[in-house]
C-alpha cells in the first residue's frame, strides 16, 4: 500500500512507516491521507460483500501536540470520513501539488468515529479492532460495481477529518497492516 498525505496548502508527502490523520500538529494542518491499493481481488459486480475494513497499526494517540507517549487525559475522539476515488484504474499517488484533492470522488462515503482507545492507551504497534476502520462495504461495493471493473485492478481510499470530533485530535499509524473483505 502506498500512502501520500496532502496538506491544506497542496503539498504532498509520501509516508512509508509513520503518518497521522487527520492532522499532525493543530486543527490548522488538517490534511487528506490517501491509500493506494495496487491489486484488489474482487470479482466484477460482486454483490455479496458482507464486510470490508482496513486494519492499521497504531503508533500514537493524542490531542493537539503529538508525542510518543501521550497521557490518557489528552486523548480526543475523532470523526473521520472515508471515501474512494471514482475510477476503475486510478493512477498511482504522486507528490504533485493538489494531486490528491483533485481526484474525482466516488459517491459512497462512510463515517469513522475513532475513539480514545486507539493504541490501547498509547501502546504502539497495536492491531486490534480499535485500529480498524468501520465497515467500508458501501465504498467497496460501489467500486466493484463500476462499469469496467475486473478483479486485480487498483483503488484509492481517502481518509480526512469529517468535523464533529474534538478539535485537534489525531491518530498516528505505522502503516496499513491488512485489509479484510468477506
Amino acid at each position: 500500500t502506498d500512502i501520500v498525505v496532502e496538506y491544506g496548502n497542496g503539498t504532498n508527502t509520501r509516508k512509508s512507516t509513520n503518518f497521522y490523520f487527520p492532522r499532525e500538529n493543530s486543527a490548522a494542518d488538517a490534511h487528506i491521507s490517501a491509500f493506494y491499493f495496487p491489486v484488489v481481488s474482487f470479482p466484477s459486480n460482486a454483490i455479496i460483500i458482507s464486510s470490508a475494513r482496513i486494519q492499521f497499526t497504531s503508533n500514537a494517540n493524542s490531542g493537539t501536540t503529538p508525542s510518543p507517549s501521550p497521557s490518557p487525559s489528552s486523548y480526543r475522539s475523532l470523526r473521520l470520513n472515508i471515501r474512494a476515488q471514482a475510477s476503475t484504474a486510478p493512477s498511482e499517488l504522486t507528490l504533485a501539488s493538489y494531486s490528491i484533492s483533485s481526484r474525482t470522488l466516488a459517491q459512497a462515503s462512510v463515517g469513522w468515529d475513532v475513539g480514545v482507545t486507539w493504541g490501547n492507551g498509547g501502546t504502539i504497534q497495536q492491531q486490534t479492532t480499535n485500529e480498524m476502520t468501520t465497515d467500508i462495504t458501501p465504498i467497496v461495493q460501489e467500486l466493484v460495481g463500476q462499469r469496467g471493473w475486473v478483479s486485480g485492478l487498483s483503488f484509492v481510499i481517502f481518509v480526512r477529518d469529517a468535523g464533529g470530533g474534538e478539535l485537534g485530535g489525531w491518530r498516528s499509524a505505522m502503516g496499513v497492516s491488512n485489509t479484510s473483505v468477506s
